[in-house]
């Protein structure tokens, strides 16, 4: 079995992503609704949860420099212990300074395994494929935590459930020993090492603007007022807990399903149509939300955005130059569209009137959406019929 996994890095690096996930996946169920246990004021939970996004908006660009410097075995090893730290220290109920700290560098480890099974990913012989299987595996972990996590806290507390998945998420490092070394870089891009010095967050294609998009409205409005929007159906806490968890763990077996099959459709019928036509189903979903059906709205959102997360940077990287500069500036849209959804989830007015702002996502979706349309329509023409 050993002998098997070194010989498919994707799904050995897609693994410790899963282990190293688990208690940063947990804690967005966990912190909410548990703030007083976790030591931190309500104030500061939208900032905590956000800040891990927000950071890698700057470590993207630095770690493509990182990676032509270090081999990818290292870099994991380290990552995969960093992120043991992290589960723990979250156990300890530290104080804000602390929380900020290991936020902050589990934000940059993440963005550095993240990279490291793209790597893998985008140089295999079937990208798509590859991409939409490295997606599935790395939420396998975060989908124990949501649906195991919840049952743990129900009979012990929020320590001990931050202790288990830390000790849990030490088998990363070991399996980040069986990675083959080496530098997973093409010719063209030793030769551009500078390339992240160029921007990266302005200017976005139309790709990354709609990951930028998608990623606001689910992985970070959605994603981070689904207690809100589930309140009319419970007070209880813990009930809560638990239907976050399990709404959340249905969105993580979602990309497990869905990804693979997303990429194997691209694979047939091109990533761009595959890709375009999961974001009008987000643009559906998110309308479902405003007239009052959460429950569908939910699910449709989640299962969207899991061919949208899986094949974006797939997407960036086929169609350039420099697959590891494009993958990180994808990845750097995604992570600002969550961070700054979540972040804004949290003032009074997003609360407030939470289903009436679906709405307006809804459209800003769709308007997206028909100006690139009409922009691919325009230069299919062009190509057509070229002036001369």
């Amino acid at each position: 079995m050993l002998n098997w996994l070194t010989r498919k890095p994707t799904i050995l690096s897609s693994l410790i992503i899963a282990l190293a996930s688990m208690g940063d996946a947990f804690l967005y169920v966990s912190l909410p609704l548990h703030y007083s246990s976790f030591n931190v004021p309500i104030y500061w939970i939208g900032f905590l949860l956000s800040i891990n996004r927000f950071i890698r908006l700057f470590s993207n660009g630095f770690l493509v420099y990182i990676f032509y410097k270090f081999n990818l075995k290292r870099i994991t090893i380290i990552g995969a212990s960093v992120a043991v730290f992290t589960t723990f220290a979250y156990s300890t109920s530290p104080i804000i300074l602390y929380w900020i700290f290991s936020r902050t560098i589990w934000g940059i480890t993440f963005s550095a395994l993240r990279m490291v099974s793209s790597n893998y990913s985008f140089y295999s012989h079937r990208q798509s494929f590859s991409f939409g299987i490295s997606k599935g595996i790395q939420e396998l972990g975060p989908i124990f935590a949501l649906i195991v996590g919840p049952r743990i806290l129900s009979i012990f507390d929020v320590s001990f459930t931050f202790k288990i998945f830390a000790i849990i998420g030490g088998i990363g490092v070991i399996l980040a020993l069986l990675l083959p070394s080496g530098k997973v870089v093409t010719k063209s891009e030793r030769q551009n090492r500078r390339l992240f010095l160029k921007r990266i967050v302005f200017l976005p294609s139309y790709i990354n603007q709609m990951t930028f998009i998608t990623s606001f409205v689910v992985q970070g409005i959605l994603a981070g007022s689904l207690s809100i929007l589930l309140s009319k159906y419970s007070t209880s806490i813990l009930d809560l807990t638990l239907l976050t968890g399990y709404l959340l763990a249905i969105r993580r077996v979602s990309i497990v399903i869905i990804s693979p099959f997303g990429g194997l459709l691209s694979e047939r019928f091109g990533i761009a149509n595959v890709n375009f036509i999961s974001i009008f189903i987000t643009t559906f979903a998110c309308f479902l939300i405003y007239f009052g059906f959460e429950f569908l709205g939910i699910l449709l959102a989640f299962l969207s955005n899991s061919v949208t997360a899986a094949l974006s940077p797939a997407h960036n990287a086929m169609n350039s130059d420099h697959p590891l500069k494009s993958m990180a500036t994808n990845n750097t849209w995604s992570d600002f569209g969550g961070a700054l959804g979540i972040l804004l989830g949290g003032f009074p007015i997003f609360v407030k009137y939470v289903n009436e702002l679906f709405f307006v996502y809804g459209l800003i979706v769709l308007i997206i959406s028909f100006v690139f349309i009409f922009r691919r329509m325009y230069v299919e023409k062009s190509r057509a019929y070229p002036i001369v």
